[in-house]
């Protein structure tokens, strides 16, 4: 039975999983007792259930249980205690408790150094985790040498084409792209695609993921038609080799309607973030991370649209929820404030804007960091809430410190960048430099024409706004 919860888990049927895990627990404390380590390892299969579900107020106590169990009947030092501390951890690090997991991932590497080895595949596995925990609070320049430390472990142990030194591979890539690092992270997710596609074939889970994560690479600088055709493939395998209901092949459909939005083809995303809700909740369940992040995503679509009645509960709902699944200083917590306050921004209402701009925008220093996409991005919001309001010489140092952040992590093509150079250009008109603020638009409308092409909106925006002021 604990065989085919396993195998239920694996194909993403969390619910028909999680009775089974029931059902092995009560019969194996039943009969083997509370503390027998094949009760605990059930218990920890359940937590492993709940948590994969994003039920993490279910998980995190059942872990805790487990660690003390082990800790009682196998020991501090025990293979399995270390390994429930690092459950433990996990569950931590994906509600955005960084803080928290982080003590633990020190710990459980410092145990199974001592307890199995530095080139132990558990050991570096832990070293692994830990990275995890600095990338994601943005320490990049912490997590980087562990992530090639783990790299160059496993290539000397396991070999250039293990899959966890594949992964590996993938976890390097991945530092680099968030930090905006796109044109380093590229070359290292094709070799990773070739890889998997040679070691485990075209149609595993694993390269259908590289493929995502090439086509989000694409994305991120804008190269919407290549993402576009990457996410479309990932989807049809994913339908056809996971099923139409498996959370990865979710995932691919709202990435899909993401490409879609972000190339104002609104008519085409919706459906699919309408559909891609549906599913989460039937599989995930309301309060599961991603569920809440579809329903994000939609409210994104109907504030594009001008439909703002329909955004703002959404997003209160949304922001409502993340702090309470992943806490305030998640990264997706802070996201839905920002979108709050953009819905607000878009609606005039900047009094109530303002003070969320600057809010988040303190957190995001905080959390991820001066120079990262999403705190430029920040910066970007309150001058531009500063400019709606009249406050030119406010948003001008503001828009200029974006613009040269965004050139030199971005890169001059980078869609985010050209928004700099249009926000610049129109606090630059709105200040009397019109020939300076025409010269930056007129740049701004080539780069988009060429990056997004002339039929975006953003691009039939800059057109509008130089012939406004050509005439004017």
């Amino acid at each position: 039975m604990a065989h085919l919860a396993a195998t239920y888990h694996a194909q993403g049927r969390y619910a028909e999983a999680k009775l089974i895990c029931i059902k092995v627990l009560e019969l194996r404390r039943e009969i083997l007792g509370e503390k027998h380590p094949d009760t605990i390892r059930s218990m920890a299969d359940l937590a492993a259930t709940y948590n994969t579900q994003g039920r993490y107020a279910e998980a995190e106590p059942i872990y805790i249980k487990v660690l003390e169990l082990q800790q009682e009947v196998l020991g501090e030092k025990h293979p399995d205690t270390i390994g429930s501390m690092a459950d433990l951890a996990t569950t931590y690090h994906a509600q955005g408790r960084y803080a928290e997991a982080e003590p633990i991932d020190i710990k459980v590497l410092e145990l199974r150094r001592e307890v199995l080895g530095e080139k132990h595949p558990d050991t570096i596995g832990s070293m692994a985790d830990l990275a995890a925990t600095y990338n994601r609070q943005g320490r990049y320049a912490e997590a980087e040498p562990i992530y090639i430390k783990v790299l160059e472990l496993r290539r000397d142990i396991l070999g250039e084409k293990h899959p966890d030194t594949i992964r590996s591979i993938a976890d390097l890539a991945m530092t680099y792209h968030a930090q905006g690092r796109y044109a380093e992270a590229e070359p290292i997710y094709i070799k990773v695609l070739e890889l998997r596609r040679e070691v485990l074939g075209e149609k595993h889970p694993d390269t259908i993921k590289s493929m995502a994560d090439l086509a989000t690479t694409y994305y991120a600088q804008g190269r919407y038609a290549e993402a576009e055709l990457i996410y479309i493939k990932v989807l049809e395998l994913g339908r056809e080799f996971l099923g139409e209901k498996h959370p990865d092949t979710i995932e691919s459909m709202a990435s899909l309607a993401t490409t879609y939005n972000v190339q104002g083809r609104y008519a085409e995303a919706e459906p699919i973030y309408i559909k891609v809700l549906k599913l989460r909740r039937e599989v995930l369940g309301e309060k599961h991370p991603n569920t809440i992040g579809s329903v994000a995503d939609l409210a994104t679509t109907y504030h594009a649209q001008g439909r703002y009645a329909e955004a703002e509960p959404m997003n209160i709902k949304v922001l409502e929820l993340r702090r309470e699944v992943l806490g305030e200083k998640h990264p997706d917590t802070i996201r839905s404030m920002a979108d709050l306050a953009t819905a607000y921004n878009q609606q005039g209402r900047y009094a109530e804007a303002e003070p969320i701009y600057i809010k988040v925008l303190k957190l995001r220093r905080e959390v991820l960091g001066e120079k990262h996409p999403n705190t430029i991005r920040s910066m970007a919001d309150l001058a531009t809430t500063y400019h709606a309001q009249g406050r030119y010489a406010e948003a001008e140092p503001i828009d200029i410190k974006g613009l040269e952040l965004r050139r030199d992590i971005l890169g001059e093509k980078h869609p985010d960048t050209i928004g700099s150079m249009a926000d610049l250009a129109i606090t630059w008109n709105s200040r009397g430099r019109r020939d300076d603020a025409i010269g930056l638009m007129n740049k701004c409308l080539q780069l988009r024409q060429t990056v997004l092409g002339p039929d975006h909106p953003f691009t039939k925006q800059s057109a509008q706004t130089l012939n406004s002021w050509k005439n004017g």
